[in-house]
């Protein structure tokens, strides 16, 4: 039979894998709540991307390429003052423009 500090030390010892462990599980299930935020965020912004020519119609009808909207998308989130934001803009307006 195991002595009294020798329990102390097997107990004190599972309490810190199983606090490990919890920590894990928390650590898991937060990074599947945050993949599917950013999933919709993505798809939101992929959406209003491709939908902006019907919501801000461009003066200059000449020029109303794709090229121009993505410029005026580019201008309107640098306006916005958020750079993680921008970034993201820019990141999926430059993947919708590679394919």
């Amino acid at each position: 039979m195991l002595e009294t500090s020798e329990q102390n030390v097997v107990s004190a010892e599972c309490l810190r894998e199983r606090s490990l462990w919890l920590r894990e599980c928390s650590i898991r299930r937060a990074t599947k709540i945050l993949e599917a935020k950013r999933q919709r965020i993505h798809e939101e912004l992929e959406q209003v991307i491709a939908h902006i020519a019907l919501l801000v119609p461009l003066t200059d009808l000449a020029n109303s390429s794709a090229e121009a909207y993505a410029q005026l998308l580019q201008d309107a989130a640098a306006q916005l003052g958020d750079e993680a934001f921008t970034q993201l803009l820019l990141q999926i307006l430059q993947e919708i423009q590679r394919f």
